[in-house]
């Protein structure tokens, strides 16, 4: 049953489609991808804490690996929307969580968010509405992804020290 799945050219396409950092992806694919993945965050929000986490950790490898593909749709080397991205996203899930358990926000704080959250909806805004370059250059990569496992290895520690001092777990 493993190696049927494993060998499964369906399963390989997916994972290659939200994993991979390699490639380009349209402006319609990539706001398809970040509304499927944003409502599996959704979903997953009211979970047990380490079915989140792991649900997080997946959303922003294949998020990552999304918005790399599509800045390089654009010919774009992508450094300024990922570490963008790295910053705004766990602040953004923060007030999702914090909302959706009833956690008091204090206002200073809520006017942090705000701003964060301004920013991480501007910046993938742009990424749609910018069309993609007829010749692409399929080799263009941020110099923070030349080892995107180790990057997302790193965010991930980062993300649960924030989420320990945040929230308390």
């Amino acid at each position: 049953m493993t190696k049927q799945f494993q060998d499964n050219e369906k399963t390989k396409g997916v994972v290659a489609y939200f994993f991979s950092f390699k490639g380009t992806l349209g402006r319609a694919d990539f706001l398809g991808v970040m509304v499927f993945v944003s409502l599996l965050l959704r979903l997953c929000m009211q979970q047990n804490i380490i079915i989140y986490d792991i649900v997080y950790l997946l959303v922003f490898c294949s998020m990552l690996a999304a918005t790399q593909k599509r800045c390089r749709d654009i010919n774009w080397q992508g450094t300024f929307f990922i570490l963008l991205y790295s910053i705004t996203f766990p602040f953004f899930n923060y007030y999702q969580y914090m909302k959706s358990n009833d956690i008091l926000i204090s206002e200073s704080l809520k006017n942090i968010l705000a701003v964060l959250i301004s920013m991480y909806f501007l910046s993938y805004a742009i990424l749609i509405l910018v069309p993609g370059k007829k010749e692409q250059d399929k080799n263009i990569q941020s110099c923070l992804l030349k080892y995107p496992y180790i990057y997302i290895g790193l965010f991930f520690v980062l993300f649960l020290i924030g989420q320990y001092i945040f929230i308390g777990y």
